[in-house]
């Protein structure tokens, strides 16, 4: 039973792997990024917000622009009328004339066209204005931090993928030695050489490995989904590659330049500080009178059957200037000034608390790519003697001179190493994406 059982967890780990072996589709990690750019719903949902923000940064939104509008009615009076009319005689007495009339019709035609331009607000479309335009700029800075945010997490996980990928040939490695060593006690305990807490602790060992393996394609099939829902993908059966090309680093000192920079969260703060101070401008217009030049040309006509004006028709040019001054409006705008200038100084501390966040994330994650570096080259000069150590192990295992713990320990002293630089080599490729993504250069790099 036991035989059939270990044949059983073999025959299901060969076809496993015959399966993923077999895998047609590698995905790139171009072929990731352009998926996610096309197809992440952040990403669509935030260039609706930027082109918002574009549609709006206008001079004709800021009041820059005169606002033109046209005008034309037609009204029909029918009733009855009664209508005194004083006529002054030459002897300067007055008479009256009194007309009467059923169904009397009046009608009354009109035509304009009006204009109206903002003279002087106190320059409030002026800062208006640059607050809008300050806004596109925001939208932008805001939209470059959505899509660096997505492909950071995409590449992350696309490299997590080839991580596990990794592992689970290092552990289908270890699977192989571990079912090598339950074939050759097996065959020795026929012959009496082996003793079944022996077979037993190789079945034990194969069983670990077994489970440990199917964990990691769990695993596997889990980041696949997650990465799935980022680019819109619905695949499961794929592979990805084993490495991404990133460029080479600046020096440090570089680096943090181009963190102040060009950081978008850093970036999107010093905006709204911008339209914050703006904003302080824009309510001090309040303070100021406002002057409108108001224009139009316009027809009219007018008919009556009864009064002294039979028919009246009028066509001409008018021009105007119209003066508001606020003498009191409850002190509103003194109240607006002075929540403005809060709202300055709340920006201002807004800024300064990003700043210093980014830089403690700059500092942190290249301490862990400089100390994962060292410990990747650490690690690599030991493999070495982890191989042999096994090797050897093996050789004094096959005369009888080592127990099968002992082989055990020294193979998985060789497995683990092998992951420690499988997992280094990944973490480096990570904390390379942070970097850039805190450079804001990640969507430069990635295009």
């Amino acid at each position: 039973m036991k035989l059939l059982r270990i044949t059983a967890i073999i025959f299901a780990l060969m076809l496993l792997s015959d399966t993923q072996a077999k895998a047609q589709i590698v995905l790139t990690a171009d072929e990731v990024i352009r998926m996610a750019m096309e197809n992440n719903h952040d990403i669509i949902i935030t260039s609706f917000a930027k082109e918002i923000a574009e549609n709006s940064a206008t001079p004709g939104n800021a009041g820059l622009l005169p606002t033109i509008s046209t005008n034309a009615g037609i009204t029909y009076n029918n009733s009855d009328t009664d209508l005194d009319l004083a006529n002054f005689n030459e002897d300067g007495s007055i008479s009256v004339l009194s007309l009467s009339g059923d169904g009397a019709e009046s009608t009354n035609y009109s035509v304009s066209v009006d204009a109206t331009y903002r003279l002087f607000d106190g320059f409030g479309n002026v800062y208006r204005f640059r607050s809008l335009k300050i806004n596109e700029q925001r939208s932008e800075a805001e939209m470059k931090q959505v899509i660096e945010a997505t492909l950071a997490k995409t590449l992350n996980i696309y490299i997590d993928i080839a991580r596990l990928q990794q592992r689970l040939l290092i552990n289908q490695e270890s699977l192989n030695l571990s079912q090598e060593r339950l074939e050759r006690i097996r065959s020795t305990e026929a012959f009496g050489s082996a003793t079944s807490t022996e077979v037993l602790q190789a079945e034990v060992d194969f069983k670990n490995d077994s489970s440990g393996f199917n964990q990691i394609n769990l695993l596997l099939g889990i980041a696949k989904v997650e990465l799935n829902e980022l680019i819109g993908y619905s695949d499961t059966d794929y592979q990805v590659e084993d490495s991404i090309e990133l460029s080479e680093f600046r020096t440090k000192e570089e680096l943090i330049e181009k963190v102040e920079q060009n950081n978008p969260f850093i970036r999107i703060n010093e905006f709204a500080q911008e339209d914050a101070r703006l904003n302080v401008q824009l309510s001090r217009s309040n303070l100021f009178p406002v002057l409108d030049l108001n224009t139009g040309y316009g027809y009219y006509e007018e008919d009556n059957d009864l009064g002294q004006i039979q028919r009246l028709e009028r066509t001409g040019f008018r021009a105007g200037i119209t003066l508001r001054f606020n003498l009191f409006n409850g002190g509103r705008v003194n109240s607006d000034i002075q929540n403005s200038k809060i709202r300055q100084k709340q920006a201002e501390i807004q800024l300064n608390r990003t700043k210093t966040r980014i830089q403690s994330q700059f500092e942190t994650v290249y301490l862990t790519y400089q100390n994962s570096l060292q410990n990747l080259m650490f690690e690599q000069s030991n493999i070495r003697l982890f191989e042999q150590n096994y090797q050897r192990a093996e050789e004094n295992y096959q005369r009888g001179n080592i127990s099968g713990t002992d082989l055990r320990t020294a193979q998985l002293n060789l497995i683990q190493a092998k992951n420690r630089i499988n997992n280094l080599e990944y973490d480096i490729r990570q904390s390379i994406i942070q970097i850039k993504q805190l450079t804001g250069e990640l969507v430069t790099e990635v295009r």
